[in-house]
């Protein structure tokens, strides 16, 4: 189960659906390309892309190794489990 709040908020309507930092729905979009949270491993994502000379876009984000690595080190390293 994703255990982001916009996934959670859809079982369990007490969960509040918004990201506690940006105030938006915190869906897997916002948690891998906007969250200011997230600040690190966006940059270093965007870094990736234009070493590679493609988009940042959530359809590269979830297709390319070389930044799902980067998506799976920061989830370890922030022990957070989605």
């Amino acid at each position: 189960m994703c255990k982001l709040n916009y996934y959670v908020n859809k079982i369990n309507k007490n969960v509040n659906s918004k990201c506690a930092l940006c105030n938006v729905n915190e869906d897997i979009e916002h948690f891998l390309m906007e969250c200011s949270n997230n600040s690190v491993m966006i940059e270093r994502m965007k870094r990736e892309c234009a070493r590679m000379n493609i988009d940042f876009c959530i359809n590269n984000v979830l297709q390319i190794k070389a930044l799902i690595d980067i998506i799976y080190n920061y989830i370890v390293s922030i022990d957070r489990q989605l």
